[in-house]
């Protein structure tokens, strides 16, 4: 349940409102909530991380 809770914190989704949602669903049932975002939630998340470095 922490780890889904942290993640669902430091990450970003596509909707601004989703990040509420999986707060809120796992703090109100914590083992079910975090089990679905676990399962479900990864598909919401920008995956758009790349490494970008800028040379002068």
């Amino acid at each position: 349940m922490i780890y889904a809770l942290v993640d669902v914190i430091r990450s970003e989704f596509r909707e601004p409102l989703m990040k509420l949602t999986w707060v809120v669903l796992i703090l109100f049932f914590p083992f079910f909530g975090a089990l679905i975002y676990l399962f479900l939630g990864k598909k919401n998340k920008n995956q758009s991380r790349k490494f970008t470095p800028k040379f002068k």
